[in-house]
């Protein structure tokens, strides 16, 4: 993969959609396809649609940094998806100065991609996530990862979702310095009576190195298939 990002930065969506920029700060409002392209040194991508709206970001060798919040900040949706687009290298920096007490909270802006809806991370490229103020990659719901190349370095949990992670395949490095590699916090059951709070790889080769725990689940851990852990 190329590492080195310089383009212009840009986003750009499918069917027209207008995408709000303030300064370096660039919002979605609804649905549907944007991608994302070129070198954003300091500034955000903040999703903020209709509960009920289906979002995909494609990252196409991008890069983004953010010294004053989450450079990916998922506030509303129904669910997110970030898709490494094949044969590409991208490059979340969250570089706000490390959290007081790293906490565990599910507070909003907690991670270097956060979301407060279901995230899904796919795709054939490479995404490498620096969490530099708390956790890596955080949702307050279920986190999904499939095919995509991930590497999260993060001061707390690298990749933590709040009722779920499932990884059906990929190539996964979580580090976290000081707490969990792959954590779940909510145990209790959905309306619907599903059991939240599990860790389930069935799949991908997944290097974990944790200063804690390497996976810390709030109900169970379950590793079948070509999981390779």
């Amino acid at each position: 993969y190329k590492t080195e990002i310089t383009g212009e930065f840009s986003i750009t969506s499918t069917d027209g959609s207008t995408i709000t920029q303030n300064d370096s700060v660039y919002t979605i409002t609804q649905a549907g396809e944007y991608t994302v392209t070129g070198l954003l040194s300091e500034g955000q991508i903040v999703v903020n649609a209709d509960d009920n709206a289906e979002i995909t970001i494609v990252l196409n060798c991008t890069s983004i940094t953010c010294s004053n919040g989450s450079p990916i900040y998922i506030k509303n949706a129904d669910n997110v998806k970030i898709k490494s687009e094949e044969n590409t290298y991208n490059c979340i920096v969250d570089a706000r100065a490390e959290a007081d007490d790293n906490s565990d909270n599910s507070s909003s802006d907690n991670a270097a991609i956060y979301a407060a809806c279901d995230l899904k991370l796919v795709g054939k490229g490479a995404l490498s996530v620096t969490g530099n103020y708390n956790n890596g990659i955080q949702s307050k719901d279920d986190i999904s990862i499939k095919n995509v190349t991930i590497k999260v370095n993060a001061v707390n949990n690298a990749i933590k979702g709040n009722d779920e992670v499932a990884i059906e395949s990929g190539e996964i490095i979580a580090i976290s310095r000081k707490g969990d590699g792959i954590k779940t916090s909510n145990s209790s059951l959905s309306t619907k009576g599903k059991q939240k709070g599990n860790v389930i790889i069935s799949g991908g080769n997944i290097d974990i190195y944790a200063a804690c725990d390497g996976i810390d689940a709030a109900y169970g851990v379950d590793v079948s298939g070509d999981g390779n852990l």
